[in-house]
């Protein structure tokens, strides 16, 4: 499969843009641009939900070849999304 590398974060440490947009991005660049929606939590929430795409992607993919620390690798990344409230 093929898609941006790297560290995927929400831009501005959570914090919306002029627009009120979040933005998905990595050192290159931006991934994703997430609209506004009436309740603010829910887009931060979908900003994290898809910054840690690429994490998720390869904890799956270590656990259908049953390698690796695929559930530390699951824990970390469901950290990235799971905010304490």
């Amino acid at each position: 499969m093929n898609y941006t590398k790297g560290k995927w974060s929400v831009s501005y440490n959570g914090e919306r843009d002029e627009l009120g947009r979040y933005s998905v991005t990595t050192d290159t660049g931006r991934v994703a641009t997430i609209q506004p929606h009436k309740d603010e939590s829910e887009s931060q929430s979908n900003a994290r939900l898809i910054a840690s795409a690429p994490v998720m992607y390869e904890a799956l993919k270590l656990a259908q070849l049953g390698k690796g620390d695929w559930r530390g690798i699951i824990d970390f990344a469901l950290a990235q999304v799971e905010v304490s409230k």
